[in-house]
Parts: C-alpha cells; structure tokens; sequence
C-alpha cells in the first residue's frame, strides 16, 4: 500500500510539473499569504508540503479535526483548511503543494502552489523637486513560468513603466501602485513618495504684470512639516522673483532696437503673445496673423516713441498684459548739442590763451622797470658847471 501511494505521488508529481503551477502568489518579504487547498468537498487527509511532493511537511489535518504544524515552522497557522504564512521572510518563497485524500474514495489530488517574491524598490527618505526619483517594481525569475505584466500608476493615475528615474517634482508627491497581472493572478502594491514642495496654486502657472494684484499661496501640503525640510538641511525660504521687468528706456533716432515678450517658459498651445504698438510706429497695425514674441526694428524713429504694450492671450480672452515705454531723442538735437559743447570748448580756449598772453605782458613790464633804477640816487646825464 505504501509503495501504491509513493507511485501515486510520484505520478502526481509528474502531472503537475508537464501543467506547470496550478496557482501563483506574489509578495513581499514581511506579507502575509493565504494557501487554499484543492477544491474538495470532503478529505480524509490534507498535508502541506515545501519544495516538492516528497519535501519538508509543513502541516496536517484530518476528517476528524485534527492538525499540526510543524514546530520550527512557527509562521504557519491554520485558518479553516487553509494554511497561512505570516509575515513572510526569504526563505519562505518557493513551491508549496497540497496533498489530499478525500472520501470516500481514497483518491489522491494534489495542488501546486508557487510563491514568487516581488521587489519594489522606492526611495529611502523625503525628496525635494528636483532631486531623483527612482522606482522599480520586479519579480525574482522563475523558469518555466509566463512573466507577468507590471507597471506603475502615479498619484494622478497615469500609467509609467515599470522601473521610472525622473526629476522630483510636486506632481509626483503621494500614493504610487505598483500593479502586477498574469493571467487571472496579480499584486496591487500602493507605496508613498513625499516630495517636500509647496502647495501649488490654481495652476501651476500663473500669469500676471506690474500694478497687478495677485495671490500667490505659499504653503505646505497638510502632511508635509517644517521639520522634513529641516531633515534635509533647509534653513530658510523666501521669494524671489524673476526675471526683472524692464519700465522704459532712451534711445536716439536711427538705432537698432529688439524688443522681446516672453513669460520665462514655453508657453501652452492655446496661448499667445501680442505686441501692441504706438499708432504712429512704423511698424502698427501689425498683421493679425502675425504677432511675434519678439521685434526687430533696424532703425528706430520719433514716430516709434511712447508705450507698447505686450498681451498675454487664451484663445479670445486676455490674461495679463505688459507695458514699457520707449523715448526717442531725434539727431538734430544731438548735433546741436555737439556744437554746442564744441563752441564753449573753443571759447574757453581762447579765453585761457589771453589770460595767458597778459599774464606774460605784465611779467615783461615789471622786468624792463627793474632793469632801468640801478641805484640810490640816480643823476640825468649831461654838463654840470664845477
């Protein structure tokens, strides 16, 4: 009888390896797994056994209520007739098999049960925008069996691949799932990734120009503290705006000018930028299908003073808009000035060389007279009568 049942295994064996594994778990180390047995309505005998039909038994159970489980296997319970593993280490991956003999017949069914360990990789601490965001979701190779389809679903439900490096970002902060398919089995793994920005606005761009008001919300996300970004050596935040506007400018008449309207970004389909020149520049009206971002004039003129205005526009709706304001000085009074400050130059040429000519003249006098008085009591020439 002994021999008629290892032969019997042996066979089972043999059927279960040619259909490959009736059933496929995937978990993580430290999960908790559930084995169901073969679907039987009555068995005389039911033994749990690790890594072949003829391997390790791991527990029992009879007709008659009774069971055991192996002692230095203290992870497994019972739960009902189904054998549970509890918080599931390296070793415990592998194939199971179930073995029952129901009644009244005394047939022997078996049932394969393999399983797989997952590995979910994320990141080890907080992330601030910008810094590398790494996840991967993989299973441990198994000869002989389909590979399963897996893929990540980031917090907005967009479906990734299944390993993903990318830039940190606010988007990216909150709940991730990993989800595994094969077949009629699979895994929904969920994991938290916390990237330690700001709350965003009502876009995560807002549109606006001087003399505008705007409320720009600067806050953090109800489960991000103060002390994550002091974790990862922040010190202080403050605002900083860029770039700077520019309000106006002085040219002359018959410079080159390029004037540039951009938001600092690549900016969405559906918006454009319009410039709005004076009514007496030589470049207005500008073509309504022709609004560059920026403008090249090769030689600005008088008539291309005072204000352009810049536009930012949605379709038919004006967001935001921009204004500098340009002051032309015409030529002509350039070279007035020119000669002007060419005049009083010679002027004050002249002037110093006179002082310097009468300066000289005076020295000269004052010499002729101290060369004319030699002495003390000086006598006119001529005859004196003795």
């Amino acid at each position: 009888m002994k021999n008629l049942i290892q032969s019997v295994l042996i066979l089972i064996s043999v059927l279960i390896a040619a259909k490959g594994a009736e059933e496929v778990i995937y978990a993580q180390v430290g999960d908790s797994v559930t084995l169901k047995p073969p679907a039987v309505d009555k068995y005389k005998y039911m033994y749990w056994k690790f890594g072949s039909l003829h391997g390790t038994q791991l527990a029992w159970r009879n007709y008659l209520s009774g069971n055991g489980i192996d002692k230095e296997n203290n992870k497994f319970v019972w739960s009902g007739s189904s054998l549970v593993i509890n918080k599931i280490e390296q070793d415990n991956f592998g194939t199971y098999y179930c073995v029952t003999s129901d009644l009244p017949s005394d047939n022997l069914l078996a049932k394969q049960v393999k399983l797989v360990k997952l590995n979910v990789k994320i990141p080890s601490s907080h992330l601030l925008p910008g810094e590398s965001l790494s996840l991967a979701c993989s299973v441990e190779d198994s000869q002989g069996d389909q590979k399963p389809n897996i893929y990540w679903l980031n917090p907005s439900g967009q479906r990734m691949g299944s390993s993903l490096v990318k830039e940190a970002t606010s988007q990216d902060n909150g709940k991730w799932t990993c989800v595994l398919t094969n077949g009629k089995y699979g895994k929904n793994t969920t994991i938290s990734v916390k990237v330690l920005d700001f709350s965003p606005a009502f876009s995560p761009t807002q549109y606006t120009s001087k003399s505008t008001h705007i409320t720009v919300p600067c806050s953090f996300a109800p489960d991000i503290s103060w002390e994550h970004f002091k974790a990862k050596g922040i010190q202080e935040v403050y605002w900083q705006f860029s770039p700077k506007l520019l309000t106006g400018t002085e040219l002359i008449s018959g410079q080159p000018l390029n004037l540039t309207c951009s938001t600092g970004n690549q900016l969405p389909p559906n918006m454009l930028l319009k410039w709005s020149p004076p009514k007496q520049s030589s470049l207005s009206p500008l073509k309504s299908d022709h609004h560059p971002a920026k403008l090249t004039i090769p030689q600005v003129h008088t008539g291309d003073e005072g204000n352009w205005g810049c536009a930012l526009w949605q379709g038919s709706k004006q967001l935001t808009s921009a204004v500098i304001t340009l002051k032309i000085e015409p030529k002509l009074n350039v070279w007035i000035l020119v000669t002007i400050c060419s005049a009083a130059v010679v002027v004050i040429l002249i002037l110093i060389l006179v002082f310097i000519f009468y300066r000289r003249r005076q020295r000269k006098m004052r010499h002729l007279r101290h060369r004319l008085c030699q002495c003390k009591n000086p006598k006119p020439k001529g005859f004196y009568r003795t």
